[in-house]
């Protein structure tokens, strides 16, 4: 990337979380050729062209970032692909392992996982409109396949510019995993939806988004990024403008109606207006059901709206 190969820098001891905006300061420059940890901003086109237009320093189009499971989706679905308090055995740990179980599950387990077949066409609505203008990102700890994957499916992907996450065996492997493995591409769809070699070589969402900041000169009234995790909200604080989504002690899982007015409101977009417009949304309610084999704490509840009723804690 022009924007970022200028010369390499000294090693030099990482930055730690609590000085997020030392990221892109401590890496500027960086070639990724020398510099293994950083390979993966090699993969994204976006970080390439932000460089371009910095020169230009176009305050109107920002910069989004999503976070994936309890975010756009209303259960967690690495968690629930893993079986780690809940979901359907077999577990899968793996980027491979987990995508191969998704294409087993079935388009109707996903649907369900994001709420129903009326919150998908909502969030539909919504990114179409802001993507026409802004640039969006999902930034997530789980695996690039299953965000691939699962938003392939519901004709969401091509809203965002980007996806970064984890690839591989990042948290280790299950018999399952391993199986998966020894098939290879044998499952059709299989390997366009897994990460880039190099994709998943970072360490914090911190460092991500302020790469991103640096390269592109963003200010944080430039970047938006939301959440449901208050620990990586509280540590975007300096990088960004922040949408903190529901999480513990509350009814609802999920981006909803009230983070999607936060959200226009901050692009500049007239809130009012675009509700009115869209409040027939879409569409039918769902008939996808919930995924099979879900205990409590991951089941989808029927929706008539944005959020998704939930019966106990956070997994």
């Amino acid at each position: 990337l022009s924007a970022v190969r200028c010369r390499p820098m000294p090693a030099r001891p990482r930055p730690t979380l609590t000085d997020p905006a030392a990221w892109g300061a401590a890496w500027e420059g960086r070639d990724a050729r020398k510099a293994p940890e950083l390979a993966w901003y090699s993969t994204s086109s976006l970080l390439a062209e932000l460089g371009e237009r910095s020169r230009c320093r176009d305050t109107r189009r920002k910069l989004v970032f999503f976070d994936f499971d309890h975010t756009l989706t209303v259960m967690h679905l690495f968690k629930s692909l893993a079986c780690l308090g809940c979901g359907q055995e077999p577990a899968a740990l793996s980027e491979r392992g987990q995508v191969k179980k998704l294409f087993s599950l079935g388009s109707a387990w996903i649907q369900a996982a994001f709420g129903g077949v009326q919150r998908i066409a909502k969030v539909r609505t919504l990114l179409q409109r802001i993507s026409s203008e802004h640039d969006l990102v999902v930034l997530t700890r789980g695996y690039v396949g299953v965000v691939r994957k699962c938003l392939g499916d519901l004709g969401l992907l091509g809203f965002f510019r980007e996806v970064h996450g984890h690839i591989g065996e990042t948290y280790g492997v299950t018999p399952y995993d391993m199986k998966a493995r020894e098939q290879g591409a044998a499952t059709p769809g299989m390997q366009q939806c897994l990460g880039a070699e190099g994709a998943g070589n970072w360490v914090s969402k911190v460092e991500i988004v302020a790469m991103y900041c640096k390269v592109g000169r963003l200010p944080a009234s430039q970047v938006i990024y939301v959440d449901d995790d208050s620990e990586e909200v509280e540590q975007m604080k300096t990088l960004a403008t922040t949408i903190t989504v529901p999480q513990e002690g509350r009814q609802e899982y999920g981006f909803g109606r009230d983070q999607a007015k936060q959200l226009l409101a901050l692009l500049n977009i007239e809130v009012e207006e675009f509700i009115s417009k869209h409040e027939s949304w879409a569409a039918a309610a769902s008939s996808a059901g919930r995924p099979t084999g879900d205990d409590s704490s991951c089941r989808t509840a029927q929706r008539c709206g944005w959020t998704s009723r939930r019966n106990e804690e956070r997994p």
